[in-house]
């Protein structure tokens, strides 16, 4: 079978996806983004999270690997999408902003 990377969040839907993988007999490698920065992260994608997708991939015996992105989301998505948006710009800027991380993250899709 091919090798594959799964984006793992820490949550259920993401270490099931790459269990079922690892059983379909595929080579499986876990990828978390760490999209904030600081220790007392809260919330969605806070630390802890980035800790269970480790434990999850240490349970299934699979390689995990974190990257910081926490500088490219903070000038790609909170400074042009969220912060205007939370000044009173149209919300249809939000539509633009996979197509901004797409061009720049290499996110395909």
């Amino acid at each position: 079978m091919s090798r594959v990377m799964v984006a793992m969040s820490g949550g259920v839907d993401s270490s099931v996806a790459a269990a079922l993988m690892i059983d379909a007999g595929h080579e499986v490698v876990g990828v978390t983004l760490r999209l904030w920065g600081g220790e007392s992260d809260s919330g969605c994608c806070a630390v802890s999270d980035v800790d269970d997708a480790r434990r999850v991939a240490d349970t299934l015996g699979i390689d995990h690997h974190v990257f910081n992105m926490s500088e490219e989301f903070d000038s790609m998505w909170w400074s042009r999408m969220w912060r205007p948006m939370r000044r009173g710009s149209p919300l249809t800027r939000v539509w633009n902003a996979t197509a901004i991380l797409s061009s720049t993250c290499c996110i395909a899709g």
